[in-house]
């Protein structure tokens, strides 16, 4: 994928955003650093479109420092910036944080219009981050779970109605990790009133799917780069709970995919890939695909840990 004359360029938040003991996109950064890269970070407000040919941003270089197990880092600074020219030597990760916003649309534009003009490489390509709703795109496979996208109440009595559904989950098309998933019993008085808050709240439309309960079993976080099967950890809600997100207390442990549920990944992984969504994780639950993450896919750290093995090094010996 890449040549040794190759410059990655990474497009992140701000580090007093990040966590860095548990950030995928610093694993990632510090391990093909390890193996002998060029790597260069670059910040939100150092970002600009401009359409000839000299297009030069502040980037910055880093010191970080591994654990003594090497799956995780301990510690990750900055050091100086310089002022450097992005050319078609340069591959770009893009590696925003959703939400999908209207910021996050807007910077997918403009790195799309500066890759036309200036021939750069990326992964994932803002092009097919734009294309790629990470819902919908689950929801287009013929075993995806029974799912409604409504901003109509009419619509949404007649789903559950058709479905026998006594519980239902709702939650915002574009947001992440979990916020604004809510269970509702649908035998709620009040159920209207409830329904017509979160299509105020999340501004249009939401999702609404039966609620599965295997979820307090666990959801599947299966990781894909480059069409390679990377690594695998299920999610299991705390106790009481059943939201399978690490940051609403989820834990989780290494998982061995079955053949199924790689079959069900697999059903998407090359096409993706071929498209230019090189970085691919997928959510399972109940053998349906809930989520495939294309936008700032994560998890790589919890991936390693689970595992034993440094994932974020085995992603980055995949762009050598």
């Amino acid at each position: 994928m890449t040549s040794k004359n190759t410059k990655h360029l990474f497009f992140i938040n701000n580090l007093t955003d990040l966590i860095v003991k548990k950030d995928s996109t610093l694993a990632i950064i510090a391990a093909l650093k390890d193996i002998g890269h060029e790597v260069y970070l670059l910040f939100q407000d150092d970002f600009y479109y401009q359409n000839t040919l000299e297009v030069t941003f502040k980037m910055y270089d880093f010191n970080y420092k591994w654990d003594t197990s090497k799956l995780y880092l301990e510690d990750f600074t900055l050091k100086d910036f310089s002022k450097v020219k992005i050319n078609e030597n340069f591959l770009v990760h893009l590696r925003l944080d959703p939400p999908f916003d209207l910021r996050y649309l807007r910077y997918c534009w403009m790195w799309d219009s500066l890759e036309k003009i200036i021939g750069f490489k990326t992964t994932n390509k803002a092009s097919e981050i734009l294309k790629n709703n990470e819902k919908l795109l689950a929801y287009n496979s013929p075993d995806s779970c029974p799912t409604l996208i409504t901003s109509n109440f009419e619509s949404f009595t007649k789903f559950i109605n058709d479905l026998s559904a006594t519980e239902v989950v709702c939650k915002p098309v574009d947001l992440y990790q979990g916020i604004g998933v809510v269970k509702l019993d649908t035998k709620l008085k009040s159920l209207e009133s409830k329904f017509h808050e979160l299509v105020k709240e999340y501004d249009g439309p939401i999702v609404v799917q039966p609620f599965l309960e295997n979820v307090k079993k666990g959801e599947l976080r299966i990781v894909y780069f480059n069409n390679i099967y990377i690594g695998a950890i299920k999610k299991i809600p705390k106790e009481g709970g059943f939201i399978s997100n690490i940051a609403f207390g989820a834990t989780y442990h290494d998982y061995q995919p079955s053949k199924i549920e790689l079959d069900l990944c697999e059903r998407y992984s090359g096409d993706l890939y071929k498209d230019g969504l090189n970085f691919l994780a997928f959510d399972i639950l109940d053998n349906q695909i809930q989520e495939i993450n294309v936008t700032c896919p994560g998890l790589i750290v919890e991936l390693s840990k689970a595992s034993g093995q440094n994932k974020a090094l085995e992603i980055a010996n995949l762009l050598n």
